[in-house]
């Protein structure tokens, strides 16, 4: 295994966060629960809502949403998410009905289960972020009910992406943007979109065509805006989105019909992997995996690996969050967050007959995974240490000429 070192820290506090920011329940969840959704009729024998987050973090704000609304019973409010890092999912099953440690990809969700879903995914900054966000507003579309409300917030730059543009556009009506409010927005640049998910991609509800003309204008400024290149960016998006305190408009949530369901993971995370550096099979693979980074003389056979951790081990480490958290003591301690991506490239390989003329060509795929690993100490502040793992190459198409 070689780690390279790479001095630069980049957004290293969000690294170290996996991208986490807790959606601030005032300002946001308090305007939610007050003036923007109406559950309907609480005395209605129909009523039953079923809700859920995909990247819950701690459950706090869909537990604010459903603790603070008015004329709801909190009982018939069920509420699900589903969150990757294990101490944040072990402090979301306290203030949520179900909870799921797991990655979103990793799920199996019913179709259009929910009729309200709130969307805060992670931001990464690595290049690749965006391909998350989107993975988890796709996911979240896909188990949202028709007329089903969902509130979905990025940084603003994302909603000038043709496929989250294409997505809202197509999937959604009575949809508009808004974004928090000036203090919280210099922290988070974020946008929030509420909308309705169409019954049909082909049809519009006619009554919400001036909201389909509007968020159509809203996305067509945010594109002009992220192409400029004067000014204050960030003060054309405050001066020219209304603040969701701003906004006098009410979503109608529907209800859902109780019933059998599927929420369940395909990742098994047993009980002693819960905690960070709590399972002593992984604690020992961590330890080595740091012994084995260390330099050795390999002169000496003593010193050459016996095991080499893979990249299936690597991701383990990362998935069960015992490659993250605070090591060490005194001089030593430092933290660690650990992150995997996985990338793929292909190449054309070309073969010739006796006489020069091309007889086939192949194209021949790679799959690379690349471990990632962000350091803090009082000694050197902050580092990456990542190590990129080519896995074996395969033929996807073979073309004879």
């Amino acid at each position: 295994m070689i780690m390279r070192i790479n001095n630069g820290s980049g957004r290293i506090g969000n690294q170290l966060m996996m991208g986490y920011y807790a959606t601030p329940e005032f300002g946001v969840g308090d305007v939610l629960v007050n003036k923007l959704l109406n559950w309907g009729d609480p005395s209605d024998e129909n009523f039953y809502h079923r809700l859920f987050d995909p990247t819950a973090g701690k459950g706090k704000i869909l537990a604010y949403i459903v603790n603070n609304s008015k004329n709801v019973n909190v009982e018939l409010m069920d509420t699900f998410g589903v969150e990757l890092d294990a101490y944040r999912a072990s402090e979301a099953k306290s203030v949520l009905n179900h909870v799921l440690h797991s990655p979103i990809e990793k799920t199996r969700l019913s179709p259009e289960m929910f009729d309200f879903v709130f969307s805060n995914p992670p931001y990464l900054a690595d290049g690749d972020g965006n391909n998350f966000e989107y993975t988890v507003l796709d996911r979240a579309t896909n188990v949202l009910k028709a007329t089903g409300i969902h509130v979905f917030i990025d940084r603003w730059d994302r909603f000038t992406l043709p496929k989250f543009q294409n997505h809202f556009l197509s999937l959604y009506e009575d949809g508009m943007l808004m974004r928090f409010n000036d203090e919280q927005f210099e922290d988070f640049e974020q946008v929030i979109f509420i909308g309705k998910k169409r019954r049909s991609q082909t049809v519009i509800d006619p009554k919400y065509q001036d909201n389909d003309v509007l968020l159509r204008k809203q996305f067509s400024k945010l594109n002009e805006l992220g192409s400029t290149r004067f000014g204050d960016i960030h003060q054309m998006v405050k001066e020219y989105l209304p603040t969701i305190g701003d906004i006098n408009h009410e979503w109608t949530v529907p209800f859902s019909k109780q019933g059998k369901y599927t929420f369940s993971s395909v990742v098994d995370y047993p009980e002693d992997y819960q905690g960070v550096g709590n399972s002593a099979p992984l604690q020992s693979l961590f330890e080595r995996f740091v012994e084995s980074s260390k330099p050795l003389d390999q002169s000496n056979p003593l010193n050459r690996p016996k095991s080499l951790i893979n990249s299936g081990q690597i991701g383990v480490m990362i998935m069960s969050g015992l490659a993250k958290g605070s090591f060490g003591e005194g001089s030593t301690f430092h933290l660690a967050q650990g992150s995997e991506s996985v990338s793929t490239s292909t190449r054309s390989e070309i073969s010739s007959d006796n006489e020069g003329r091309v007889s086939s060509i192949k194209e021949i795929e790679t799959t690379s995974r690349q471990a990632s690993f962000v350091i803090a100490t009082k000694a050197f502040g902050f580092r990456r240490l990542y190590n990129k793992m080519p896995e074996p190459e395969r033929n996807v198409d073979e073309i004879e000429e």
